[in-house]
């Protein structure tokens, strides 16, 4: 039986595009669609509220906003030192090539077999010198003619002259060569692979989790401007969208490799410095590791977010479309909250940025990660027992807010709970703290480890069969019980199942996985992830929200989008990267380490 009674139930918000003189006010255009639609005879009982009149475009005007003029200017100055860089680099490879082809002339004429052969211009012999290992010897006229008689000649030490050294560059030479577009496009590019002891698998799952991030996104864009809403309902009931719908995970990708790396790169590096002893060390070396951090990750986060003010704002005043709480005008009110990491403690309505919830949560894990490792160093097992104690407190918090809340998993409502459950820092550090005791591990044993054949199988087998179901499991929903236990543990175990891959692939027990994910190919991808997670929404909202009408959906063309919104995410992801990441990062090394050879 067909049921209407819907039909004269609900309260529906419908969105007109109509054109008017300019001389209609929004009173005047309010009173004339009521008129119209009351005293038409197809209203019936229906009535109509007009919520809003909005002017398209209305009056911003973006070459007019003086903060967009400075933003502009601050852009350009980059870009003229990346030139005076570029022009520089060039300049040196150039003279250096000279240099060697002298040198090499010159090595050929002192090596020749018959010393009396070197003459001058007056055709006397004259004085040579040999280049040797370390010094330069300044030979004689009579030690030719002794080399001619003899076949040998001794060599005087005491004429002896120390081998040229390159001299030390000017700082400003480095300052310039740090904006270098050569270099830096260079060392991003590069597929090369690392050495041995990397953790060469990472780059893979960095780059499938991006692409699962936009993937999820793109759906979600294409939800807010389609026209045939009802191809929403049915494609959320299809197995396969529970890829979509619960993609919370990819994100957990992220806090895994944050904190296997953390630990990983801590550890080794802390086998060769045994010298971080005493209270005072022990916070110098903290401090220092959370200045790094802030440095090396910020700058491009300020440009970005500078980006979404002035495209957010461009979009409300342009778009025919209503634009959805994550394109928000709030980055000019909230903006310190996002480069202070600590824009997630506050409510999804007053965020800027709204994907950057994970950049303050990851922060926040370092913080404390920074803590607990330099800690470690002199009391391993307090930190075990401190990050054990968070593990437990994790789940049981989560598990009471969701079971409060009355949570319960559905693939059709991703967000539910958001500042709840999804953004916070003290439900999502599961899986970062499985990374840390991964990290650990790898360092401590260096993967001298026995695994017989068995295990490795059921080690295999218990990893993957967990991803998929996790992430499928789902189906219509569970109940509030259920899904209070599914939130608390779901993290965690994701993480567990990808530090076995790592750990796996690591070992020499990865197989075909690990030539898939350590493929060198992934190298500039895995190098752009950041980048390209801060600016993949920018690219969404231009394309979707410039059209001037709804977009008739269909999950082949989604597909379609999907590819050419991560095509271009990272092509906008490499430039900001040679713009402003690798130079900011290239003069963080060069401050720590200022002695810089040519």
């Amino acid at each position: 039986m067909c049921d209407t009674a819907w039909f004269n139930k609900d309260e529906r918000l419908v969105l007109l595009g109509l054109c008017f003189p300019s001389s209609c006010t929004g009173e005047d255009i309010t009173k004339m669609l009521t008129y119209q639609f009351n005293n038409s005879s197809v209203s019936g009982n229906s009535q109509l509220t007009v919520v809003r009149v909005r002017p398209v475009p209305g009056s911003y005007m973006l070459l007019e906003d003086k903060k967009f003029l400075a933003f502009g200017g601050s852009i350009l100055v980059i870009v003229f030192l990346m030139f005076v860089g570029t022009v520089t680099e060039f300049g040196i490879n150039y003279r250096r090539k000279d240099e060697n082809k002298k040198k090499s002339k010159g090595t050929d004429a002192n090596h020749s077999e018959n010393p009396s052969d070197v003459e001058n211009n007056n055709g006397k012999k004259n004085s040579i010198e040999i280049t040797g290992k370390s010094n330069v010897y300044k030979v004689t006229e009579k030690e030719i003619l002794e080399y001619q008689k003899n076949g040998k000649a001794k060599l005087d030490d005491s004429k002896t002259e120390p081998e040229r050294k390159e001299p030390t560059r000017h700082r400003a030479f480095e300052i310039l060569l740090a904006f270098s577009v050569m270099s830096n496009s260079s060392k991003i590019l590069t597929c090369s692979r690392t050495s041995e002891d990397s953790l060469n698998s990472v780059h893979g799952l960095r780059f499938l989790s991006l692409a699962w991030v936009v993937l999820v996104h793109t759906y979600l864009q294409i939800f807010a401007i389609g026209e045939n809403k009802g191809l929403r309902a049915l494609t959320e009931k299809k197995f396969i969208y529970q890829l979509v719908g619960n993609a919370t995970y990819s994100v957990d990708s992220f806090f895994i490799i944050s904190g296997l790396l953390v630990s990983y790169l801590y550890f080794k590096v802390s086998r060769r410095d045994n010298h971080v002893n005493g209270f005072f060390k022990i916070v110098g070396k903290f401090t220092t590791l959370i200045l790094y951090r802030f440095i090396r990750l910020t700058p491009v986060y300020i440009v970005v977010i500078g980006m979404v003010h002035f495209t957010t704002a461009f979009l409300k005043d342009t778009s025919v479309f209503e634009t959805p709480l994550i394109v928000q005008l709030n980055c000019d009110k909230y903006w310190w909250r996002n480069i202070l990491y600590v824009n997630n403690f506050f409510t999804y309505r007053e965020m800027c940025m709204l994907w950057s919830w994970y950049m303050a949560a990851d922060t926040q894990f370092f913080v404390l990660s920074a803590f607990v490792l330099v800690i470690a160093k002199r009391y391993f097992k307090t930190s075990v027992s401190m990050l054990f104690a968070l593990l437990i407190s994790s789940w049981c918090t989560t598990a009471y807010i969701a079971y409060i809340n009355q949570f319960q998993v559905k693939v059709q409502e991703p967000l539910t709970l958001f500042d709840e459950l999804y953004d916070k820092p003290w439900t999502r550090i599961g899986p970062y703290i499985v990374g840390l005791f991964a990290g650990w591990l790898l360092c401590e044993k260096n993967c001298k480890l026995s695994i017989p054949l068995p295990l490795v199988l059921l080690g295999w087998i218990f990893s993957l069969g967990g991803l998929v179901g996790l992430v499928f499991c789902v189906g219509s929903g569970f109940g509030v019980a259920e899904s209070s236990i599914y939130a608390a543990l779901g993290h965690t175990a994701w993480g567990l199942c990808l530090a076995w891959i790592v750990v796996a692939c690591r070992c020499g027990y990865g197989g075909w996985i690990n030539s898939l994910l350590s493929w060198p190919a992934f190298l500039p991808f895995s190098r752009l992830t950041y980048c390209a997670y801060l600016v993949h929404p920018v690219i969404m909202f231009l394309t979707n929200y410039v059209m001037d009408g709804p977009f008739h959906m269909h999950n082949g063309v989604v597909v379609i989008i999907f590819l050419g919104n991560l095509i271009s995410s990272y092509l906008l992801s490499f430039i900001l990267s040679i713009t402003f990441e690798a130079p900011f990062v290239r003069l963080l090394k060069f401050a720590i380490s200022p002695q810089v050879k040519r």
